[in-house]
């Protein structure tokens, strides 16, 4: 396979490839989460799981969770889940699921 193109998109973080191989095209998508996961645990282990602080803001809004774009591609992709559009109830299952705890930024359950 021969590269023909490399995209980096620096507002999503990811790197898109363009290969030729005879007469297909072979394009492939990625996104280094580290950072995204690193900023996560360090959200969440900056709130008490038992003071729920986290939960008294003024707007009433909490921030539980930080997905990176490419979770959420292949979410769809593998599962054919979309977050975007799924139930309440299946959102929660994934966040407080064992898989998905790297992307809770506060600790309970949803």
């Amino acid at each position: 396979m021969k590269l023909v193109s490399r995209v980096y998109d620096p507002v999503t973080g990811i790197t898109e490839e363009h290969y030729v191989e005879g007469t297909k095209v072979h394009i492939k998508r990625w996104q280094d989460i580290e950072e995204n996961v690193e900023l996560n645990k360090k959200m969440f282990n900056s709130v008490s799981s038992k003071s729920k602080e986290h939960l008294r803001k003024a707007d009433g809004l909490v921030q539980m969770a930080s997905i990176p774009l490419s979770a959420v591609e292949n979410l769809k992709q593998t599962r054919g889940v979309d977050i975007l559009t799924c139930t309440e109830g299946e959102l929660k299952r994934l966040l407080n699921s064992s898989e998905f705890a790297k992307f809770r930024t506060a600790p309970g359950v949803l």
